[in-house]
C-alpha cells in the first residue's frame, strides 16, 4: 500500500511554528509588547490546515489493492471489488467473498436480454458474463459512500468492434447500442481523473496484437490514475500487479505475450 503525503518545506514549518515579536517604543519610554504574525504566515497556516477535497483524494486514491488471480470469467467482480476497496486503508475482501458473493451479484440475468429462442440461456449468461448495469448497481446499493456511473464512448466502440470476428460484430453492436449505451450516464474523459476508478470491458484476443481471428469475447481491466500516473490492473494475470500506462486503450503483449485487449467503449465509474 503506497500512500502520498504532501511533504511541505522545512522553512514553511519552521515560519508556521514560529512567531515574531514585534516591539513598539512609546514617546514616554513605556514599552508594549505587540505579536504580530505576518500575512505571509497566516496564508501558509491556512494551506496547511485546509488541504483541499481534490488533494485529499487524491491520498486516498493512492490505496491501489491487489487480489489473486482471478478464476473463471470474475473479471468484473475484482475489479469492483479492488477499486471499492482502494478509497480506505481495508484490504479487498477475501477472493472467496468476490467469486462467490460479488461475481454472483452482477452476473447478466436472462431477464436482461432478448428472449433466446426455445428459452435457452443467453450466450452472456451462460459464460457468467457481468452486465455493467449490475455493477452499477451494486456499487450504489452495496457499497457505502460509493458511486457507479456507466460511461460509453461511441467512437472506441466502433474502433474496437472492427477487431471483433465478423460473425460477433453485429450482436456485438446491438448488445451495446441497444442496451448499454441509453443505460449509460455520460462519456469517458480522455484525461483520467485522480479520485476515481474505471472498471472497462476489453476485447480480448489470444495473441501478442488484437487480429479478429483470434478474438476471445470481453475482459475487465481496471485503470485509474495514481497521482500522475495513469496505471491498470488486469486480474487475470498469473500474479496481478498495477502497471504503469503504456496506452491503456490497447494493450499488447500481455501476460507474457498470451493475450492483447482493445477496450471496448464502456467502463463503470467508480468514485
Amino acid at each position: 500500500m503506497k500512500v502520498a503525503l504532501k511533504k511541505w518545506p522545512l522553512n514553511q514549518e519552521r515560519e508556521v511554528r514560529g512567531f515574531t515579536a514585534g516591539y513598539v517604543i512609546t514617546r514616554n519610554l513605556i514599552f508594549h509588547s505587540i505579536l504580530y504574525i505576518t500575512a505571509y504566515q497566516i496564508g501558509t497556516l491556512d494551506s496547511l490546515l485546509s488541504l483541499s477535497s481534490t488533494t485529499k483524494k487524491e491520498i486516498l486514491m493512492l490505496n491501489l489493492k491487489t487480489l489473486p488471480s482471478q478464476n473463471g470469467n470474475s473479471c468484473a467482480a475484482h475489479c469492483t471489488e479492488i477499486a471499492v476497496s482502494g478509497f480506505d486503508l481495508r484490504a479487498p475482501r477475501p477472493q472467496s467473498f468476490v467469486e462467490d458473493t460479488l461475481w454472483r451479484a452482477i452476473k447478466w440475468q436472462n431477464g436482461d436480454l432478448p428472449p433466446m429462442p426455445n428459452g435457452a440461456d443467453h450466450p452472456l449468461v451462460a459464460a457468467n458474463n457481468s452486465s455493467p448495469m449490475r455493477v452499477r448497481n451494486y456499487v450504489n446499493t452495496q457499497c457505502p459512500g460509493r458511486t457507479g456511473r456507466i460511461l460509453y464512448d461511441a467512437t472506441q466502440k466502433d474502433m474496437c468492434l472492427q477487431f471483433a470476428q465478423p460473425g460477433n460484430r453485429v450482436d456485438y453492436n446491438a448488445l451495446f447500442t441497444n442496451l448499454i449505451q441509453p443505460a449509460s450516464n455520460g462519456g469517458m474523459p480522455r484525461n483520467l481523473l485522480t479520485d476515481t476508478y474505471y472498471n472497462c470491458a476489453f476485447m480480448m484476443f489470444r495473441g501478442p496484437s488484437p487480429g479478429s481471428a483470434h478474438e476471445m469475447g470481453f475482459h475487465n481491466i481496471l485503470v485509474a490514475k495514481d497521482g500522475t500516473t495513469v496505471k491498470y490492473y488486469n486480474p487475470n494475470e498469473d500474479q496481478p500487479v498495477w502497471r504503469a500506462d503504456i496506452g491503456w486503450r490497447t494493450l499488447r503483449h500481455q501476460n507474457a505475450g498470451r493475450h492483447s485487449y482493445v477496450w471496448s467503449g464502456i467502463a463503470i465509474e467508480i468514485t
